[in-house]
């Protein structure tokens, strides 16, 4: 989803990567701007999912699935813009060193495995399953 790390990753390793303070309080107003988008994710997501269950009559309302599914995607494109301009502000807060360290840690760590991206998408796992 992303292309790059997400502030809190970042700040998990504050000491190895011997961030400043001013780093530090950057990353953590990003931090803060990743919680606000990600609930918007998550609803998108679930909302989604309450679309698809338009599918499962057996005359679905097709204009009626694209006028929402459509509402949807706005929300979603939002989000997605939203997170992505933090992963950029947060790639543009390090040091070109800094940023080889953080890409040089564990593909857990350092790649678009971000731990509250993956509880919104464990969250949504369970929350409204569907057949296909």
């Amino acid at each position: 989803m992303t292309a790059g790390p997400m502030p809190a990753q970042v700040l998990q390793h504050r000491a190895h990567l011997a961030l400043t303070a001013a780093q530090v309080a950057s990353l953590e107003e990003l931090s803060r701007a990743a919680a606000a988008a990600l609930p918007k994710m998550h609803e998108a997501m679930l909302a989604r999912d309450e679309i698809a269950k338009l599918l499962t009559v057996t005359n679905p309302d097709l204009p009626e699935y694209e006028r929402r599914l459509r509402a949807n995607s706005e929300h979603m494109v939002q989000a997605h813009v939203a997170i992505a301009s933090v992963v950029a502000s947060t790639r543009g807060v390090l040091t070109a060193e800094q940023q080889k360290q953080f890409q040089g840690m564990s593909p857990d760590v350092s790649n678009d495995a971000c731990p509250m991206m993956k509880k919104a998408a464990q969250s949504n796992a369970g929350a409204g399953t569907h057949k296909h």
